[in-house]
This record gives C-alpha cells, structure tokens and sequence, in this order.
C-alpha cells in the first residue's frame, strides 16, 4: 500500500481508494485522515459485489461520512447521486466541479489533440485556468 511508504519528506499524498464492499471506504478514509475528500462519479463497476447503483453511491459516500471535521469535500456536481449524498453534509466545507453553471469550478469548453494531449478551461470563483 502505498500509504505505508510515506514519510516526512512528502508534502502531498494522492491517495485512490477503491472497494469492493461497503466500509472499505470508510475505513480507508479514517485511516488516511484526508485535508481535502474527492468523490468523482458513481458508475457501475462494483455493482457484483453491491447489487445495485444505490448501494455503490452509499458506498462511495463514506467517504464524505469519514473524513474529518476540517476536510475539504469536492464533489461531481453533474452525478444526482453524488450530490444527493453531498448535500447531508457540512455545505460550508462542499465544494463541487462540473459543466454546471452552479458548480464552484466549471468546465466550459474541452479540446483535444487527436486524444494525445487536452486543453480545458475552467473558471471558478479564483479566476479562470486553462
């Protein structure tokens, strides 16, 4: 895991957390005590393990359950799922992205260069970036 092989020398760790049942995600969460939580999108690819597209969005939303008191919480404002789950917690510390005009960073126009490389814009309340 590479968890494990963080030290001090790290300023930053991106970790992925993926399950395959549910309180995986909230154990992982607890352990790893995130500043910021990003849950991007409830698709398909455990529903074997979890029967339904419900139950994986439950799944998935512990990680918004277990991150602690002053993380960061950034969510998929385009899921309904996801925001259905994000909207039970702390508004204060929910941040969102998607093509929608309410989202705190928005994606407004997408180019690629024949799928090698990609070129987006995306305005937020900080200025716009590319």
């Amino acid at each position: 895991m590479m968890l494990l092989r963080l030290d001090e020398t790290h300023e930053v760790g991106v970790i992925e957390m993926g399950m395959n049942q549910r309180r995986e995600i909230f154990e992982l969460t607890a352990m790893t005590e995130p500043d910021v939580a990003l849950w991007l999108n409830v698709g398909t690819a455990h529903i074997g393990e979890l029967g339904s597209i419900e139950a994986i969005a439950e799944a998935k939303a512990e990680i918004l359950e277990a991150a602690p008191p002053h993380a960061v919480l950034v969510v998929n404002r385009d899921d309904r799922r996801v925001m259905e789950h994000a909207r039970a917690h702390a508004k204060e510390r929910l941040r969102t992205f998607g093509r929608s005009p309410d989202s705190d960073v928005r994606l407004v126009d997408r180019r690629t260069d024949g799928g090698r490389a990609g070129d987006s814009e995306l305005p937020s309340s900080m200025g716009s970036r590319s």
